[in-house]
């Protein structure tokens, strides 16, 4: 056996201790590194149970409810919240299919919209609804969904939604408001035509005829002072004769102007058409606006109250362009496109701007289109400064009957 010397043995050692040296710090740094790793992990996993905490308590505090269903409709989850919207525990309704509850009118609405959402990942659908609550009443609900089912960690529909039912009942009770105001706005004006008509007729007649013998009476008057000479009859008898004559030719044609402008004959005896015709030509020899009236419809079929609304439209428009437009030209289409009644008026003033055709205060234009809204149409009235007002009425005509 070999001996060594002593420098060699103190190199073994020597050699020996780094060795070991080396694996110390190496185990130690193994070491730090795993409790580097540990201290992260927990810190992950704190901040996902964070997270998590926090989502639940989103979830259990929101007064939406919300669901998770399976791509089949099954639900897997239910807020707390759906307790107390519903009335249904989870225990009633997880693993049930998410359509029993709702309305047979809604239920294959809502089916066709969620096999739509279901085919394409990450989409988002919204939709209302009706479902019935577990006392038996329907419930208004508004919904939107969202197709999370290729996320890992959701891997479901994820359904939002809310009870919307006050706010659907108190839209009803407008709509059935708006509904009844308008009955009665038809009526008023119903009411309103036929008075009108009335008194044109009254003042034509009585008013016309009264006058008309009061002219009578003072031409037989002259007549027979001519007749029994006119010696001791001062001059100025006569030319007072003649005088009043004329006063009452002048309240004559004030008389027939005034019951024309109440209800036009034109319009009850010839219809609208004609009406139209003869409200252009008097509104040209009122105002001195050039006016064009053109008609592609020969003969139109409508009832009085439609009649009315249009002619009373096509006035109130024809007033405006006298008061406010500046206009020199006026000219006005009656066509029928698709079963519509089309009647444009457009002039050539400074243009009406767009707060003017919106105004809110304009009872004028208020009245316009609420005439056209109760015939089921529609008014459209633009402007273009310094190139006139367009002024549209589209009316369905339904059952009424046309000659082109």
């Amino acid at each position: 056996m070999p001996v060594f010397g002593s420098e060699v043995w103190w190199a073994l050692i020597v050699g020996t201790l780094a060795l070991l040296t080396l694996g110390v710090v190496f185990i130690v740094s193994i070491i730090f590194s795993q409790r580097r790793f540990i201290t992260v992990e927990r810190q992950k996993l704190e901040a996902l149970e964070e997270r998590e905490r926090r989502f639940r308590s989103l979830i259990e505090k929101s007064t939406d409810g919300i669901s998770l269903l399976d791509a089949g409709g099954t639900i897997l989850y239910r807020s707390p919240s759906n307790l107390k919207i519903s009335g249904h525990t989870d225990e009633e309704l997880i693993g049930r299919q998410g359509f029993e509850l709702m309305h047979p009118d809604d239920r294959e609405k809502i089916f066709r919209l969620f096999r739509k959402l279901v085919d394409i990942p990450g989409k988002v659908g919204q939709t209302t609804y009706r479902q019935r609550h577990k006392n038996g009443t329907w419930q208004w609900m508004e919904a939107t969904a969202t197709n999370l089912l290729a996320d890992p960690g959701v891997r479901a529909i994820v359904v939002n939604y809310r009870d919307i039912t006050e706010r659907k009942e108190a839209e009803e009770r407008l709509r059935i408001s708006h509904d009844q105001l308008r009955r009665l706005s038809t009526h008023l004006q119903s009411v309103r035509e036929e008075e009108r008509t009335r008194i044109a007729r009254e003042i034509h007649d009585e008013f016309g005829q009264m006058l008309t013998v009061l002219k009578m009476d003072l031409a037989l008057m002259e007549r027979k002072l001519l007749e029994s000479g006119t010696d001791g009859t001062p001059p100025e008898t006569f030319t007072e004769i003649e005088s009043i004559t004329n006063l009452i030719d002048g309240i004559i044609r004030s008389v027939r102007r005034i019951a024309t402008e109440l209800r036009p004959e034109v319009l009850d005896e010839l219809g609208l058409v004609e009406a139209i015709e003869w409200e252009s030509e008097m509104f040209q020899r009122r105002t001195g606006i050039k006016t064009e009236f053109t008609s592609s419809v020969k003969d139109l079929h409508l009832s009085k109250e439609s009649s009315t609304a249009l002619f009373r439209i096509l006035q109130e428009t024809l007033t405006n362009v006298a008061r406010h437009s500046d206009a020199t030209e006026v000219k006005t289409l009656l066509e029928v496109n698709d079963r519509t009644l089309i009647l444009k008026v457009t002039d050539n003033g400074r243009g009406i701007a767009e707060h003017e055709a919106s105004d809110e205060k304009s009872l004028g234009l208020i009245g316009m289109r609420e005439r056209a809204l109760l015939l089921g149409g529609e008014i459209s009235i633009t402007g273009e400064e310094g190139k006139g007002t367009h002024v549209t009425v589209r009316i369905p005509l339904l059952n009424s009957a046309v000659d082109a």
